[in-house]
């Protein structure tokens, strides 16, 4: 028989998963009784195998934020297609201001990339690859941007088939 799920069942899946943080800040809102404080946490998980997921989340303290953010990625994962140990095509993607570009690589050339891609695509199991932040330096930003441009990529049997 099917037992019901529990609410917090997702946590033990999450620790096969590698987890990083990308972003945490204190944010506060004003109300009527005066600041209320709250921190906000981004956080990219990912397997190593081509699975990776972003979330932005907060919540009244910073543990509790990381918590729930590394659980809202597990809920956003994507699949990345691989050539080995790079990306299968150059690809390039837009998110608010910030543009990114991700170019394939040679065997044994490594991430160049910032801080926010290169923890995206080392969680994600890409090894070689090259990439350029165009506009914009936000880390929320860039973060959503990648996951775009990373979902935008085709296996080369999709371009064969349409031929």
């Amino acid at each position: 028989m099917n037992e019901p799920r529990k609410k917090y069942q997702q946590d033990f899946i999450v620790d096969k998963f590698e987890k990083r943080s990308i972003k945490m800040r204190p944010v506060s809102h004003t109300k009527a009784s005066g600041r209320k404080r709250k921190f906000s946490a981004a956080g990219v998980v990912g397997d190593g195998l081509g699975n990776v997921g972003v979330a932005i989340c907060s919540s009244k303290e910073a543990s509790e934020a990381i918590k729930k953010c590394y659980t809202r990625a597990m809920k956003t994962l994507i699949k990345i297609p691989k050539d080995g140990t790079t990306i299968m095509h150059d690809v390039e993607a837009k998110f608010c201001s910030v543009r990114v570009l991700i170019k394939k690589a040679k065997k044994g050339t490594g991430i160049i990339a910032g801080n926010v891609m290169r923890d995206i695509l080392e969680v994600a199991g890409i090894e070689d690859v090259v990439c350029k932040i165009i506009r914009g330096k936000n880390p929320l930003n860039v973060a959503q941007a990648t996951i775009k441009a990373l979902s935008e990529l085709q296996r080369v049997s999709y371009f064969k088939e349409g031929l």
